[in-house]
């Protein structure tokens, strides 16, 4: 869901696109298909207008901006995450915008951008995990800390500290 609760993005891994639909009184209504950039988009993160898709298939996010038909690619904002074998679980803004955060299964890593005022990405940096498990995700919401997958079964999420 977009930030002023008007929108909601869809990430479509089977087709390669995401989807925009307008939230009105009356329900939802598809305002436009975008492809994602790379292959298999997996998450996506929205901050006043600019929207970071993150893909799987070529680890990768990419940049678009949030338009009354749907989204527009910014042009020269693909950004290759820290390794081919990534296997990126999630992106999400900080709480004050200022930077984009990526969670990589494969390296067990949390990559950090510094995000420019124009929404443009800056350089990224990886931050190696430490502890049981892999990092699978993290709440930019409430400010908590990367969560790992621990086993599989019930139950075998938890929260940490990378």
């Amino acid at each position: 869901m977009q930030g002023d609760r008007g929108h909601l993005l869809v990430a479509n891994v089977g087709s390669d696109d995401v989807s925009v639909f307008a939230v009105t009184a009356e329900g939802l209504s598809l305002i436009g298909t975008s492809p994602s950039g790379s292959p298999a988009p997996r998450s996506l993160a929205e901050r006043d207008g600019p929207v970071c898709v993150l893909n799987t298939g070529k680890p990768s996010i990419n940049g678009f901006r949030l338009a009354d038909t749907g989204l527009v690619p910014v042009v020269g904002a693909e950004h290759p995450l820290s390794a081919e074998n990534a296997d990126p679980a999630q992106v999400g803004f900080t709480p004050d915008g200022r930077m984009l955060i990526a969670t990589e299964r494969g390296t067990d890593s949390v990559v950090a951008y510094e995000v420019g005022t124009d929404g443009v990405l800056g350089a990224p940096v990886a931050i190696s995990s430490s502890g049981p498990g892999r990092v699978v995700g993290w709440d930019p919401r409430h400010g908590r800390g990367p969560r790992r997958e621990l086993s599989r079964g019930p139950r075998a999420w938890s929260r940490c500290t990378a």
